[in-house]
């Protein structure tokens, strides 16, 4: 098989995946090969050769979006491993991302994982007791579940942990959850390919370190699906350590995993940081006001403790901000820009925020060169972090010390948080939401209003959902094989998780075969019992009351069963980041068929099948302006009564029992709502009144959708959701109850329940949209209680320095410019050893000589990187150990004692 014709299988599959096409593409590859990829592709995507030697872009026709991009050697020689992994693991599980993420990171991933590790850690606190339990566990070969706040101490006690399994023989890799996604792609891939190379016979299997769990429900939940998948198959299973503050859902789906858990009390570990300053040890009083200001934060306590004396007594503020902003900063004088984006990135650091770099430089005026000069910032090539919480909340108050224009000019820190997720999108609104730390938020004691304590459960539930959602999409991605359940959830999944929302997406489509303007059913769906039920009810109706159009007798329950499904695959198709022509074609050609000449849809007695296929039409785009079927739709829903199914006030549901006009009524308001019918009609006006003087009839137990249909209603209409506290805790209460989503009641059987089917993926989804728009109409409330508690720290500290010691400020700057200094000097080495290395023509000796000195070069390099990090989180006191050792790094490698030239003695 030739290279073209191995593309072209590949790409074959790729079509049958609809949204992924695999790709392989050689640097050296000639024109004619190029073309020919062209040629094979061009069916299904536009692409573009591009230059001789450059990889090839491949954009999807409508949207004109890169897909992929990837750079293979040859196709022949490649493993079925690694295009297993490149492809099924990254695009499937992470989504549809640039295939250049794909790319392991150059390097060992055991020095990578070490190195990003031990750089994280903010002090060398023991934990001793813990520290016990955890390795006792995995050394059983049991998986572990660290629990623990913000600043806590997790990742300390992992990396004392992960320091003596290394020492035992064991590997171990360490994954951060909360970096940015090219770097936890990068960094997961690598760490794949090298537990795949793991010695299966040996007695130690790797230990894998996944820290901020909570950081990304779509990052951490698929990379624990993968690897849980990936071990299954080894005969040496990894071990998994696992960081983090998360929510129910996470919880609950890590337990299944871990069966050692283990809550860090903060308060403890920071009265253990403190206490081994005499100074506290010898003041209980004084240790206690301190622990209750910084509640339970290591960070802050390290700072204090390290810089607290019988001498000089407490620190003040200003001087752990100064320390601060100079281990960010170094101690070099930088501009005013450099002040602003400084102060920005201490604003969004203070929720964990990520920033863009594009956006801090057009924000802050700062230029990209002095912006990676800042040696203290976590830098991707598109985000920028300045790391730990309480760190990033002092540094901006501190440079309001400096500046106080800043915030004239900026703004505080959530009007600076609110802008950012404004200008960035939904995307930031979300991750910012995820990272929020309010786990320790108390309303009990505290002045908050309902609304505000109402927020605060709205974040757990915001988090909840989509966990859950996810968890049930993983475990059953047919959602019990029922078309109105996962089409719900894909509204969702759509937005947190591109792998889980395809393998939803496909098993709709597998049962509904959408082309050639027809749409049939292919294979047996469970909501289909819905209609046998609702027939029943129907039948009670009619014996009871005169029922104008069909009887129940003359329904036809599978042209209304499909009817309703193509509002439904409409919505599906709707919830893609990418347009299905074809199948929306197809689905539109179907119901142009079933449409009647008033805009009618079978059963003209059951107006809310009609709601359903005009919400399905608004999700594709299409309303009363854009689509003839939107407008015909819409017309007649609105038609008076007996022409139209309207009556004076309100929809009748036209099922019985099944459900109500409440119901009816909710969702034809919403429907036409989002096909673009204003709030100022008339009829809109009077069906909004009808459901609010009835609320006695639909707020009670067994009317959950009509609760949250009602709810989407009023906000869609504009009204205040702080209105509606009663209504939101009500769906609340029944959404988050466990027992809900136990996995056999996800699609019940609607004629042995006598509800819905869909009902929970319906309240469920429905219910996500609703408190994602209140959170993000209510991000700058957030942002102040994800800050709060860092603002007590004032209370116990000094705002400026009685003395400033100038001794200690003279040596730590001396010791930020020694370690850049040889850092410099180390990575030239390295850099003039490789090169010679390539050149060729030493003897076996000399090439020997060569990887020795590399090799200590490297040690080197890691203890100065070492010594930095403990810089770059404002600890200045090194032993004098560690200082001779670093003075002895610069002796050795330039024959002389070049620390003279920077006085840290």
């Amino acid at each position: 098989m030739n290279f073209a014709d191995a593309l072209r299988t590949l790409t074959e599959k790729g079509a049958d995946l609809e949204q992924a096409v695999f790709t392989v593409i050689a640097k050296s590859i000639s024109s004619e090969l190029k073309q020919c990829i062209v040629d094979t592709l061009s069916s299904h995507f536009s692409v573009s050769a591009g230059e001789e030697g450059e990889a090839l872009y491949i954009h999807e026709r409508v949207t004109g979006r890169r897909l992929l991009q990837t750079q293979v050697t040859d196709i022949l020689e490649r493993s079925t491993d690694l295009i297993g992994i490149t492809t099924e693991l990254l695009h499937n599980y992470f989504g549809g991302h640039s295939f250049s993420e794909a790319i392991p990171v150059e390097g060992d991933p055991v020095k990578i994982s070490r190195a990003k590790l031990f750089a994280s850690i903010p002090n060398n606190a023991v934990y001793s007791a813990l520290q016990h339990e955890i390795l006792a566990k995995l050394d059983r070969r049991e998986n572990f579940l660290l629990l623990g706040p913000s600043a806590s101490g997790k990742t300390v006690l992992a990396a004392q942990c992960a320091s003596i399994a290394e020492s035992r023989g064991t590997k171990f890799f360490y994954l951060d959850v909360n970096s940015s996604y090219d770097e936890f792609s990068r960094n997961f891939v690598s760490i794949i390919k090298s537990c795949q190379q793991h010695d299966k016979t040996s007695d130690n299997p790797p230990l894998i370190i996944i820290d901020n769990i909570q950081g990304s429900v779509r990052q951490f939940s698929k990379a624990l699906t993968v690897l849980n998948g990936f071990s299954a198959d080894q005969s040496s299973t990894p071990t998994f350590l696992y960081l983090g503050w998360p929510e129910a859902g996470q919880i609950e789906l890590l337990q299944k995993q871990s069966p050692g858990s283990k809550v860090l009390d903060a308060d403890a570990q920071a009265r253990s940081i403190l206490a081994s300053n005499p100074f506290f040890s010898g003041d209980p009083r004084v240790l206690d006001d301190i622990l209750s200001a910084i509640v339970g934060d290591c960070f802050i306590a390290k700072q204090i403790s390290d810089t607290t004396s019988d001498a000089s007594g407490l620190p003040s503020f200003e001087h752990i901000g100064r320390a601060i902003l100079m281990a960010t900063a170094g101690d070099d004088p930088i501009s005013d820009n450099a002040v602003g984006a400084l102060y920005l990135l201490s604003a969004l650091g203070a929720l964990e925020i990520y920033a863009d770099r594009k956006w801090l430089q057009f924000r802050s005026g700062i230029s990209s060169r002095e912006l990676s000069s800042l040696v203290g910032l976590r830098q991707t090539l598109e985000q920028v972090s300045l790391g730990h919480r309480s760190k990033a909340f002092v540094l901006s108050k501190y440079l309001l010390t400096i500046d106080p224009t800043l915030s004239a000019k900026f703004g505080e820190i959530d009007e600076i948080v609110v802008e950012y997720c404004r200008t960035v999108g939904d995307a930031a609104v979300a991750q910012t939401i995820e990272r929020l730390d309010l786990a320790e938020h108390q309303s009990e004691g505290q002045a908050l209003v309902e609304w505000e304590s109402m927020t605060l459960e709205l974040w757990r539930a915001f988090l909840t959902i989509r966990s859950r959602i996810l968890n049930v999409t993983v475990a059953d991605p047919s959602w019990g094989a029922n078309t109105a359940s996962a089409s719900f959830a894909l509204t969702v999944l759509g937005q947190i998780d591109w792998g889980a929302w395809e393998t939803c997406f496909k098993k709709v489509f597998a049962i509904w075969d959408c082309h050639s303007g027809m749409v049939a059913l292919k294979g047996k769906v469970s909501e289909r019992d819905d209609f046998d039920a609702i027939r029943e009810r129907m039948k009670e109706e009619d014996a009871s009351n005169h029922v104008a159009w069909e009887g129940y007798s003359e329904v036809d329950m599978d042209a209304m069963h499909v009817n309703w499904c193509l509002g439904l695959l409409l919505m599906a198709l709707g919830s893609s980041a990418l347009q299905d022509g074809e199948r929306t074609a197809s689905i539109l050609a179907e119901l142009e068929k079933r449409i009647g000449v008033l805009g009618e849809i079978h059963p003209k007695r059951v107006p809310w099948v009609a709601a359903r296929v005009l919400s399905g039409l608004s999700s594709c785009g299409q309303n009363i302006h854009t689509s003839a079927q939107a407008k015909r739709i819409s017309e007649w829903l609105l038609l008076d009564y007996p022409d139209g199914p309207f009556r004076e006030d309100h929809w009748e549901a036209g099922t019985g029992s099944w459900n109500d006009s409440y119901q009816a009524t909710a969702m034809a308001i919403s429907a036409l709502a989002d096909a673009g019918i204003g709030v100022a009609n008339q009829k809109i006006q009077r069906s909004t009144n009808f459901l609010s003087e009835n609320k006695s009839e639909w707020m009670r137990p067994g009317k959950e959708i009509t609760v949250i249909d009602v709810l989407i209603v009023k906000i869609k209409l504009g009204h205040d959701w702080k209105s509606y506290i009663e209504e939101i805790k009500f769906i609340l209460e029944w959404l988050l109850s466990a027992e809900q989503w136990a996995l056999s009641r996800t699609s019940i059987l609607a004629t042995e329940e006598g509800v819905e089917s869909s009902k929970l993926a319906q309240v469920a989804s429905r219910a996500y949209v609703l408190v994602f728009e209140i959170l993000k109409a209510s991000l700058g409330d957030l942002a102040r209680f994800g800050t709060e508690k860092y603002s007590q720290i004032f209370s116990v500290l000094p705002e400026r320095m009685s003395s400033i010691d100038t001794a200690e400020v003279d040596r730590t700057r001396s010791l930020i410019r020694y370690c850049s200094f040889m850092l410099n000097v180390i990575e030239n080495e390295l850099g003039l050893r490789a090169e010679l290395m390539k050149e060729g023509g030493y003897d076996e000796a000399t090439r020997s000589e060569f990887k020795d000195a590399i090799r200590v070069l490297a040690q080197q390099k890691e203890l100065v990187t070492r010594a930095q990090a403990e810089l770059a989180v404002g600890h200045a006191n090194l032993t004098h150990e560690e200082i001779d050792a670093l003075k002895g790094i610069g002796r050795k490698i330039l024959n002389d004692d070049v620390t003279s030239a920077f006085d840290f003695d």
